[in-house]
This record gives C-alpha cells, sequence and structure tokens, in this order.
C-alpha cells in the first residue's frame, strides 16, 4: 500500500481479566426487577460509580453496578435484557437460564461456572446478593453472547459491543465506520504516536487524559484516528463512485496484507486481534478501502497529467532563477555563527565585491571566487525556484529585480547575498518532472482531502468518549 498510511502491528497483547458468574441465593422476587432503560447520556451517578454502556447507550440500572472482587457486578435481568436475551428462574435448582437465538447461558447460584450450551465455563466470581438484588459479572454475561467489553478506567464505564462487526461508530457519507474497523485504525495511529514522541504503551494510557491545549492527549488520538478513517473511507467512495474495480491483483494484494498478519502473529494472532477489539472482517475491510483509496490516488494522478507545454507555461509564471555570491556569517561545520569581527570581515568585503559589480566586473566570476555556497556549484545557471522555497530575505530581493539586475547586500541567517536575477532560460528534463510531480502531487491531495472536508460525518460521543488506549507495541 503505497499511499494510503498502513502500519503493520508489532504488538505485545494487552491483558485484560476473565470472569464470569453464577448467581447467589435468594427467591424469584430477586429475578424480577424492573426491566432496563437505555438512555442516550450516562445516568447522573455519585463520583466513582459505575456506567455500563452498551452499543452507545447506557444502561440505566435501578441498582448500581458494584465492584466486587475487581468485578464489575450488575443486576441479572437487566444486564440479560439489556443484551437481548430471554430470561427465566428455575427455583427448583437456584438457577437463572437465559437464550439468544441459538445461544443458551445457565448459571446456579454458588456454583463457580457457567454452561454455555451445554459446555462449561469456569468462572472467577459467583453472582452475589446485594441488598435485594443478584448482582453478577457484566462481563463474563456480555462475553457469553459473543460480546466484546472494555473497561473504561478513565471514566469507571463498562463498554459493550454487541458486535465489532455491526455496531457502528461513525457514519461517512451514510456508510458505517464499525466499531472493529475504528479499532484497527485507533491501533495504527497510536502507533504512530509512540514512534514520534519514542514513547511506550505505558506513556500513552499513563497520559491518555493529560491536557493537550484544548483537548486531552487521549481525545487528540481518537480525532486523529477517526479523521483517517473518514479520509480512507471518502475515498474509496469516490474511487467507487468513479467505477473503479478491484483486479485481481488489487484482492491478492488484501489478501496478501491479510495473511501476514497471521503469518507474523501466528498462533497468537487470535488473541493480538481480540486484544485491540477488532475482528479479521474488519481489518480485510480497511485493508480494501485501502487499495481502493490507493486506485483513486492513481486514477487523479493520470487525470491530472499535464503536457509539457503547460507545465514549461507553468514554469515561466510561477518560477524565477537567480545566481547569488554568498559570504557566510556561520561555520560550514557546526553552524554555530562566526565571531563577531569575522562577521565584520565577511560584510566589508561583501561591501568591496559588490562595488565591483557596479563598475562592470563579471557577476559570474566573482561568483566562482569568492562565493561561499557549496550548491553553486551544482548550479552554475542559478537556481530556480518558486515563492516558499528560499530563504525568506533571499526570496523577496530576488522577485523584486528584473532580469539581469543586482540587488544591495541582502543579509539572512546564512551571511551576507549579492543576488542576480536571470533569464529561466530553457528548462531541463529534471525541471520538468520536479514540477510534474510537485502539481500532480498537490492537485491530487488537494482532491482527496476535499472529499475528506466535505464528508457528511455523524459521531457517536458516547462511543467516542469511551474509547481506551489499546497500547500495542
Amino acid at each position: 500500500m503505497k499511499k494510503i498510511f498502513v502500519i503493520v502491528m508489532s504488538a505485545v497483547m494487552m491483558c485484560t481479566s476473565l470472569y464470569v458468574p453464577v448467581l447467589a441465593e435468594g427467591d424469584v422476587s430477586l429475578l424480577v426487577e424492573d426491566a432496563p432503560v437505555l438512555i442516550d447520556e450516562a445516568p447522573a451517578t455519585e463520583d466513582g460509580t459505575i456506567s455500563v454502556v452498551l452499543d452507545g447507550k447506557y444502561i440505566e440500572f435501578d441498582v448500581q453496578p458494584a465492584l466486587i472482587n475487581d468485578r464489575t457486578m450488575v443486576p441479572v435481568r437487566a444486564i440479560f435484557e439489556a443484551l437481548g436475551a430471554e430470561v427465566n428462574w428455575i427455583d427448583e435448582t437456584q438457577t437463572v437460564v437465559s437464550k439468544m437465538g441459538e445461544t443458551e447461558v445457565s448459571m446456579k447460584i454458588d456454583e463457580k461456572f457457567l454452561t454455555k450450551n451445554g459446555e462449561i465455563v469456569i468462572l472467577d466470581v459467583p453472582a452475589q446478593l446485594v441488598g435485594e438484588r443478584t448482582l453478577v459479572p457484566v462481563r463474563a454475561i456480555s462475553e457469553a453472547y459473543g460480546c466484546n467489553v472494555v473497561w473504561n478506567e478513565y471514566t469507571n464505564t463498562v463498554v459493550i459491543v454487541s458486535d465489532l462487526n455491526q455496531v457502528v461508530m461513525a457514519t461517512v457519507n451514510d456508510e458505517g465506520v464499525t466499531v472493529g474497523y475504528f479499532n484497527y485504525v485507533l491501533t495504527q495511529v497510536e502507533s504512530y504516536v509512540m514512534q514520534g514522541l519514542n514513547a511506550s504503551a505505558d506513556y500513552l494510557k499513563n497520559n491518555w487524559h493529560s491536557s493537550l491545549g484544548d483537548t486531552s492527549f487521549g481525545q487528540y488520538v481518537i480525532d486523529s484516528a477517526l479523521e483517517q478513517c473518514v479520509y480512507i473511507k471518502s475515498n474509496a467512495q469516490a474511487a467507487k463512485e468513479k467505477g473503479l474495480e478491484l483486479t485481481q491483483a488489487d484482492k491478492d494484494s488484501i489478501k496478501e496484507n491479510c495473511d501476514y498478519l497471521v503469518s507474523y502473529y501466528g498462533e497468537y494472532y487470535d488473541t493480538v486481534v481480540a486484544s485491540m477489539s477488532t475482528t479479521p472482517e474488519a481489518i480485510e475491510e480497511f485493508y480494501t478501502d485501502s487499495i481502493y483509496a490507493d486506485k483513486y490516488y492513481d486514477y487523479l494522478v493520470e487525470e491530472g497529467a499535464m503536457s509539457e507545454t503547460e507545465i514549461k507555461k507553468y514554469l515561466d509564471d510561477n518560477y524565477i532563477k537567480a545566481k547569488h555570491i554568498l559570504f557566510t556569517t556561520m561555520d560550514m561545520q557546526t553552524g554555530m555563527p562566526l565571531s563577531q569581527e569575522e562577521i565584520d570581515a565577511k560584510k566589508k568585503l561583501a561591501e568591496e565585491t559588490l562595488e565591483k559589480i557596479k563598475k562592470g566586473e563579471d557577476f559570474d566570476t566573482l561568483m566562482k571566487e569568492l562565493s561561499e555556497d557549496p550548491g553553486s556549484a551544482a548550479v552554475p545557471d542559478g537556481y530556480l525556484f518558486t515563492k516558499g522555497e528560499m530563504v525568506e530575505e533571499f526570496e523577496t530581493a530576488a522577485y523584486a529585480l528584473k532580469v539581469n539586475k543586482v540587488s544591495g547586500l541582502v543579509e539572512s541567517d546564512f551571511g551576507y547575498h549579492i543576488i542576480k536575477r536571470v533569464a529561466n532560460g530553457e528548462y531541463t528534463e529534471e525541471d520538468i518532472n520536479m514540477v510534474k510531480a510537485s502539481l500532480v502531487e498537490n492537485n491530487v491531495s488537494a482532491t482527496m482531502n476535499t472529499n475528506k472536508s466535505n464528508a457528511k460525518i455523524t459521531a457517536d460521543s458516547n462511543m467516542t468518549s469511551n474509547v481506551v488506549p489499546v497500547g500495542l507495541e
């Protein structure tokens, strides 16, 4: 993948605790609490209390979740019904039985296991009787039904996603960015951030809520990941709108990228993917979108091809050429300023040279003899440049000159310049290719960034505000 950023993950799995529940002793009334209510905003609670959000909706319990033996416990019927499971209580055996689709989960009070479709799953913590409610570990119940569960230690929130391939974090022009897709992009953005800061995963996690201007460090990373999702999705969509299709070579490339990850992680592949809260399907979708965006890039490059005549006209209109004699006031080896005595001597020599030019001595001869610019030898006919490419003082003075005119003494951080503007002359193949590549790249980038900027975006704030760092290294 050549233009759309793709990082192959390097990973140490982020460990998560696994725990599953049973029920405490109690009568039938313990299972008949009010049905759960799903709300858009976190319910008002006291500091330190725990929230549970399912697919972007907060679950409002009639009894607040509690932390028992490092496990988040919630009312049993409320969590089952929020997940969409049917719940029945068998009083004779003190067993709760729930079913959703083809999955049946049952558990008995005080037993340290649950049964899922006849298979035993060992539990860390049995269900607990707290007040008038039977509480069960929320992670265990959720994972028994195939949900993804993440603990947000920064907001004391249990984040449950019923299906990483279906639940949407955001939309781009009405196309969903699933939680699994977003989380895969998040791992790459985090990797870039850690590399840029030369920081560890622990640094990322410890500073997630640190202030960063008007936002937080974590929110900056989250926003960057969302922006990357929008960029890729919007340009993949643009490719499809243009009728661009994947070739067999493209499909092979997608498969190779996915297979590489499987090979790289070997027997740990499933664990690593799970630790990122993503899926193989989401990863494949990301690579597919990236290939489409690459194809759109290539399409724009081809569409934006310019003739040599057009490029030469652009050079005539936007570029100038200038020579200069440089009397440097810095040590070329260390980059440090010369002594004041040396600087004064350089200025005097520059002034004397300028007088010689005014009296008719040949500029080129003096340039070869006196100029201390090491780059002049490579471009004896002068530098071809446009605005923004040269030191400001040099650029301003050069653009102010007419062809074949010489400037006065121009001072910059590099020293004293005497500048002569010359005609652009014939353009070399290198000149033409340089400008061609720059123009096309700028135009293509502008188009692709415009697609991103113009995209209609929605984002689930309950989901984005509860994103936690994966911190793979």
